[in-house]
């Protein structure tokens, strides 16, 4: 939400933007739990398997959400390059609002502890987010993400 204030967007694509970080990731009910709860890197196939969450997220959420939060669900780990598996659209194509929870899901991801690795730091996340900016992100979303105070940023990890 934050970056999205910050790029000074509609309530209405506020909205879209919360609801879908709510439930960007109830699609991982379909993902098999010993693959989720791995405590060593995942296979090629394995990771396959994982990402498979968007697109069944996207359908179990479209009978009571509207287009918009479905297509942010969907878009959620399409990389701004077109890197992204199964992807079929790319840069300013995939929705703003999946753009921006591609950030904010991956900045939490990356300052979480998982089973398979420890949390980093604020600051070696963001080094991460600078590398991956083109690529993985939208230059434009982490420009926005960057401006947030540090302050902020960190009262939300708690």
């Amino acid at each position: 939400m934050a970056i999205g204030k910050k790029m000074n967007l509609s309530a209405e694509d506020l909205e879209d933007i919360r609801c879908s970080s709510l439930l960007h990731d109830v699609g991982k009910i379909a993902v098999d739990q010993i693959i989720q709860n791995k405590t060593s890197q995942l296979t090629s196939a394995e990771y396959r398997h994982v990402m498979i969450h968007s697109r069944a997220g996207a359908g179990i959420i479209r009978p009571i959400v509207n287009s918009k939060v479905v297509e942010l669900i969907e878009h959620h780990h399409d990389h701004y390059n077109g890197g992204g598996l199964h992807q079929v659209v790319t840069g300013e194509d995939i929705p703003l609002g999946a753009r921006i929870l591609a950030l904010a899901d991956a900045f939490d991801a990356m300052t979480s502890d998982r089973p398979y690795r420890t949390a980093m730091s604020v600051a070696e996340a963001i080094k991460e987010i600078h590398i991956f900016t083109e690529t993985q992100f939208d230059p434009v979303v982490v420009k926005a993400f960057l401006e947030i105070p540090m302050t902020e940023i960190t009262s939300l990890l708690e």
